[in-house]
């Protein structure tokens, strides 16, 4: 079993030890351009794990620790291993409460 079906495996058990209703969030899987696009169809692709890329979906519950690894768009100074509480979970966004900050500040 890979770091990575054990990390799942933990993960999905520690959702299920937490109450109420989860929420799926998944990766943006469009191109802007089609002449750029491979030939694979998009549940293949979304079905491959990456190295050092994030799964195409992510489960949460309120409640639940999360830990922020990267902010590509706008990172914050802490943005490394910031472990985080998950206080609300909206269509688009995910409020958490910072717990422990690593890395700058």
């Amino acid at each position: 079993m890979s770091k990575n079906d054990q990390a799942a495996a933990i993960n999905e058990y520690i959702l299920s030890e937490i109450e109420g209703n989860a929420v799926i969030y998944t990766s943006i899987n469009t191109v802007v351009e089609q002449d750029d696009a491979t030939h694979y169809p998009v549940e293949f692709l979304n079905s491959q794990p990456a190295s050092g890329l994030q799964a195409h979906t992510i489960k949460l519950k309120v409640g639940v620790p999360i830990m922020h690894f990267r902010n590509y768009l706008s990172p914050p100074k802490w943005c490394n291993e910031t472990r985080l509480k998950v206080i609300s979970l909206h269509r688009h966004i995910i409020e958490a409460k910072i717990l422990t900050v690593y890395g700058e500040v």
